[in-house]
């Protein structure tokens, strides 16, 4: 999609040029957002290159912050098997490398073993423009997590959400920033899929749709092992349909108990540090919607099931 409202932040980047690319090599652009310095753009860092990243999300309740990065990316990113529009089919896939790898290894799509990315430490990361400035530091598994209780909601929208990584073992020092906006409104009720028909779902546009994107995951395969989903990056415009050729394609990988339609607004802000890439993302809230497939019923134990079937591994009823 095309670049939007996010504020890139890649170490190094020359602050007065009148537009830059980011991570993902997409042109920035200024937003004038609350507190901003330099450009923005709203781009993920491409999965060929993400060696993890931050998130500062609205949850029910409180605000949750937390992170971690790798000494690289995953070796074995998800395939892009099709791609429409703003969406695109990706699927996991497993390979089996002979001999067989170890346990400190994957294999990879060229069928080698490597090693699995280690997660590492960058210093403290301090992140400022929420409710109270926080400081994180990494546990024993360089996992970064807030416990400290923040006033909720912990960001207000149009404010500038900033990230500083202090740097150490891991990697260099890096910044990355994000824009808080509205809490995600979802009109409508569950999700049909239906072959042959794109999936239409419609929102409350936020008052600055030009500083948020809106990410969708539909996933109607997961607990019967189907490896495939439907990613959509799309504009914060209050409506999206997803193509009906991907939604087709989606159907034949199978369908399974409880699938589900993951939607999330946000800001994404991703840089380059050191050949990695590492993103920041800003969420007020994320709403997760029941699918509806036709002669699909889910169920947890036989009892959910209509009389005469029974609760399959797969969560559903047969």
């Amino acid at each position: 999609m095309a670049s939007i409202g996010l504020l890139a932040a890649c170490e190094g980047a020359e602050g007065d040029a009148e537009a830059t690319t980011d991570a993902a090599g997409d042109e920035t652009m200024d937003t004038g957002a609350e507190g901003g310095e330099g450009e923005f753009a709203n781009a993920p860092c491409g999965s060929a290159l993400r060696a993890g990243g931050f998130t500062v999300q609205l949850e029910d309740g409180y605000t949750q912050v937390e992170g971690q990065v790798f000494d690289a990316a995953n070796p074995a990113p998800k395939a892009e098997l099709d791609a429409e529009g703003d969406c695109r089919l990706l699927v996991n896939e497993n390979h089996f490398c002979d001999p067989a790898c170890g346990a400190t290894e994957i294999c990879t799509a060229d069928l080698a073993c490597v090693a699995k990315p280690v997660a590492v430490e960058v210093g403290n990361v301090t992140i400022s423009g929420l409710t109270a400035a926080i400081t994180m530091e990494p546990n024993v598994t360089n996992f970064y997590l807030n416990l400290d209780e923040l006033p909720h909601p912990g960001f207000m929208a149009g404010t500038e959400v900033s990230l500083q990584a202090a740097g150490g073992a891991g990697a260099d020092g890096f910044s990355l920033r994000g824009v808080g906006s509205e809490p995600f409104e979802i009109s409508g009720g569950d999700i049909t899929v239906v072959r042959d028909q794109p999936v239409s779902l419609s929102w409350v546009a936020p008052a600055d749709p030009d500083l948020t994107e809106v990410h969708l995951d539909l996933d109607i395969g997961h607990h019967g092992g189907s490896p495939a989903t439907i990613e959509c990056d799309t504009a914060d415009t209050g409506s999206f349909e997803i193509p009906a050729s991907l939604v087709n394609q989606l159907i034949d990988y199978g369908v399974a108990g409880f699938p589900e339609l993951r939607v999330t607004r946000r800001t994404i802000d991703s840089a380059d540090v050191g050949g990695r890439c590492f993103d920041l993302t800003v969420a007020p809230s994320s709403a997760s919607l029941a699918v509806v497939i036709d002669g699909l019923d889910s169920c947890s134990t036989s009892a959910d099931c209509p009389d005469g079937q029974t609760c399959q591994s797969d969560l559903t009823c047969g």
